[in-house]
């Protein structure tokens, strides 16, 4: 009863490597996520969750926590390149320093 409950009325889906299959939130519109997906297909997987619903999504936003010039940054870097060369998905990093957007980075 309460997955049912959290599924049908939550907005906000935060997720490790776990949430990345099996799991259809369709009333989210928003993903965080605290570990970059290594991948693509990871990618995809992941990003679908909050873009699944009966006719699907225009959009949704996801916000990926990682710290500059760590490992998990590169690796962020690295994997959005290869989300939009091979699916097209339009995306964009935007820092965030005291929750004010200081700073647009084209990948």
């Amino acid at each position: 009863l309460a997955l049912l409950h959290f599924r049908e009325n939550a907005r906000i889906l935060i997720s490790t490597s776990v949430g990345e299959e099996g799991l259809d939130i369709p009333s989210a519109d928003v993903e965080v996520w605290i570990d970059p997906p290594s991948n693509p297909r990871k990618w995809i997987q992941r990003f679908g969750r909050v873009l699944r619903q009966p006719g699907g999504k225009d959009y949704a936003t996801t916000y990926v926590l990682v710290t500059m010039g760590t490992h998990e940054w590169t690796r962020l870097l690295s994997t959005m390149r290869k989300v939009e060369r091979f699916y097209g998905f339009t995306q964009e990093i935007v820092f965030i320093n005291d929750f004010k957007a200081q700073k647009k980075l084209d990948i």
